[in-house]
């Protein structure tokens, strides 16, 4: 609907006229009905406002925790990813030893980690004091079940919490199988402190008034100010039984006597329920979240209706609040006389939304018969669609495919039908890579990776090549598809040459560096795979296959950029030098390769 058409459908007033039309009526009303609509709207903002203060202070603990732990999982998948390919050797313990210490360094959280493997050895390696401590438990039954579980898991996972008798401190641990092909080799299992979340997720909590706590399968206290390291809590235990914990008050979570405050999740989302003790009215809120975790974890707070926030659910049911109520009521009538505040709040309230990055639960604001706040919501309303249609554009394909790309899956309903076309594939990696990484440490290497391909990607999208994959040192880049491009051929190999050129250039974090590089052109089948929550458009064909197995055969040629006369037949413009007819792994007949000449 144009602006035009909105204005045109609704009848709309000027804010001017209405108050000095309608100020002494709402003045009349509001006084007629200023304790029962006071009252209503007290209770309807205290607990607005303490479903606010308590969703915010849940969301920024699961916040917490997700920022403490999300790394140790990337972190996890690098490591089983960099021995799956070979690029660090488990068996060679010096070396191993080394890389795995080196990887203590990124992640600060980690207390240490251990390698379980399948002759029931494990070799752990602790922060504290960088020591590496080995034993033989062939009679350990957890060990067993972990190593049973890991034949068969196929990525990370949360285990059960435990408690490490080195550091007398319990940890919640991530698992991670380790496999070279098919052979398994063991498990990695990473450690993060309940003393390090608890310290996180206490700070700045005791100022409003909020007990922090997160509890594990229910009755299980995990995460509490008083597990802090040097404080009271007992370490001596995994677990602390809800019931024998030492906080009587966060005991009663689960009290069967305990009300539920169902007004509490409409503002905030948080399961609510108060409860008595003694002469105490106790406020619990919170949330399940099944990540972390083999058993579901409960992330929340606990306050005292004593405080501030929580003392006007109490005053409503007195006299005086009534009056209070009144006076407040009045003066709330006549400022909504003068600002009109319902579309306001309105207008806020779709501003909460969309700042929660909530933008699908979005409704767009109706007409409010103010032309005022009317020009306001239908600006309001074209932003939110202008952020869609940005969020869509970033989301479709990552932060490195070309906006180009993106806008035309956005005038497709974000869908491209797979179909068959011309493309030239370009695959390149880093000449001896694996080298590299046994002689740094593993955070230097992704230091050097991130530069190395922010250099090249902006030389492929510069001309035109699309990014479907990045795997270790390797990136695949597919040109013509989906935008079409008639010099798609010349264009990958400039890109190529560019490449080549600018990595000679320059160094990677200290690193001087060079890159093999494969081109092919030929028929390929693109299209967008993977689950439904994520996508990655790519390409499938013989040609992708070429392409990589000329990359590695520069190594026997001597060269470092190779081209499948495929490519070279469709860049006249291009000189080239013949290297001649090789024979390609899993093809049946020779294929005649070039290189740029010069």
């Amino acid at each position: 609907m144009t602006e035009r058409d909105y204005r045109r459908r609704h009848l709309r007033l000027p804010i001017g006229p209405l108050l000095a039309v309608g100020f002494g009526g709402l003045m009349l009303i509001a006084v007629a009905s200023v304790l029962l609509a006071g009252l209503g709207s007290a209770q309807h903002n205290t607990f607005e406002l303490l479903g606010e203060k308590a969703d915010a202070a849940v969301q920024g603990m699961v916040d917490k925790i997700d920022a403490t732990l999300r790394p140790v999982e990337d972190q996890a998948r690098w490591i089983a990813d960099a021995v799956a390919a070979g690029k660090v050797d488990v068996s060679d313990r010096p070396s191993f030893d080394r890389f795995i210490i080196g990887t203590l360094a990124a992640t600060p959280q980690l207390v240490g980690c251990a390698i379980l493997d399948p002759d029931l050895r494990m070799r752990r390696y602790l922060r504290s004091d960088g020591s590496v401590l080995e034993d033989h438990i062939p009679n350990d039954a957890e060990a067993k079940e972990v190593l049973r579980n890991g034949r068969i898991q196929t990525g990370s996972n949360w285990g059960r919490p435990i408690h490490v008798d080195e550091i007398a401190q319990t940890v919640v641990n991530l698992r991670t199988p380790l496999r070279q092909g098919e052979r398994f080799l063991g498990m990695l299992i990473q450690g993060v402190t309940i003393a390090e979340l608890s310290l996180s997720l206490a700070i700045g909590r005791a100022q409003e008034g909020l007990i922090p706590f997160v509890l594990y399968d229910r009755d299980k206290v995990i995460v509490h100010p008083l597990l802090i390291q040097g404080q009271t809590g007992s370490q001596t235990a995994a677990l602390h039984e809800l019931a024998d914990f030492g906080d009587g008050t966060l005991a009663e979570i689960w009290n069967p006597d305990a009300y539920p405050i169902e007004v509490i999740k409409r503002y905030s989302g948080l399961n609510g329920s108060a409860v008595r003790i003694g002469d105490r009215e106790i406020v619990f809120l919170h949330r399940t979240i099944e990540r972390y975790s083999d058993k579901p974890l409960t992330v929340g707070v606990y306050l005292d209706a004593e405080t501030e926030a929580a003392q006007l659910l109490r005053l409503r049911d007195t006299a005086i609040f009534g009056l209070v109520v009144l006076v407040i009521a009045v003066a709330a009538a006549l400022w909504i006389g003068r600002r009109t505040s319902a579309p306001i709040r309105r207008l806020a309230g779709a501003a909460r939304v969309v700042r929660a990055g909530d933008l699908d639960k979005f409704e767009p604001l109706g007409r409010t018969g103010l032309r005022e706040m009317d020009d306001a919501s239908f600006s309001f309303n074209a932003m939110v669609e202008g952020l869609k249609e940005r969020e869509l554009i970033r989301d479709l394909f990552g932060k490195y495919v070309p906006e180009s790309v993106a806008e035309q899956l956005v005038a497709e309903q974000g869908a491209i039908e797979p179909h068959r076309a011309e493309s030239t594939i370009l695959f390149g990696d880093i000449a001896g890579f694996t080298a590299l990484t046994e002689r740094n440490d593993a955070a230097d290497v992704v230091y050097m990776l991130n530069a190395y391909f922010a250099v090249v990607a902006e030389i492929l999208e510069s001309h035109g090549g699309v990014i479907t994959q990045f795997q270790g040192d390797g990136l695949l880049a597919m040109f013509n598809v989906p935008l079409e491009d008639p010099d798609h051929a010349a264009q990958a190999v400039r890109a190529a040459d560019a490449m080549r050129s600018a990595v000679a250039a320059r160094t990677f974090a200290g690193q001087s560096l060079r890159c093999r590089i494969g081109i092919t052109t030929g028929e390929v089948v693109a299209g967008a795979v993977g689950a439904a929550g994520r996508l990655s458009y790519t390409v499938h064909g013989d040609s992708v296959n070429l392409a990589a197995r000329l990359e590695q055969m520069n190594k026997e040629t001597g060269t470092s950029i190779l081209v499948a006369e495929t490519t070279a037949s469709r860049a006249p413009s291009m000189a080239f030098r013949r290297i001649g007819s090789v024979d390609v792994r899993g093809k049946s007949e020779s294929v005649t390769v070039y290189t740029l000449d010069g």
